[in-house]
């Protein structure tokens, strides 16, 4: 968190009820990716500012050194009033 700015890194866990061959999908999947495809580990990014009653940002994919990154999506959330 920086002023009115947050940037959150989302680790995806594994929930338990998966299972092991959910979990041995996943690692097969991320292994072709990254060593098959050349197409190294990304993880989402959300960064939000808040701006009175609503927030107000960008979500995108990078890489664990933030060298390559997805293009960003903005993202918007507005207060509901009742």
């Amino acid at each position: 968190m920086r002023g009115d700015t947050v940037r959150l890194q989302l680790d995806p866990n594994i929930g338990e009820s998966e299972g092991f061959f959910a979990e041995l999908g996943r690692e097969i999947v991320e292994f072709l990716k990254t060593h098959v495809h050349g197409i190294p580990p990304m993880t989402p990014v959300i960064e939000v500012a808040i701006r009175g009653d609503s927030l107000v940002g960008a979500r995108w994919s990078a890489s664990a050194d933030f060298r390559i990154e997805s293009p960003r999506r903005t993202l918007t959330a507005v207060r509901e009033t009742p």
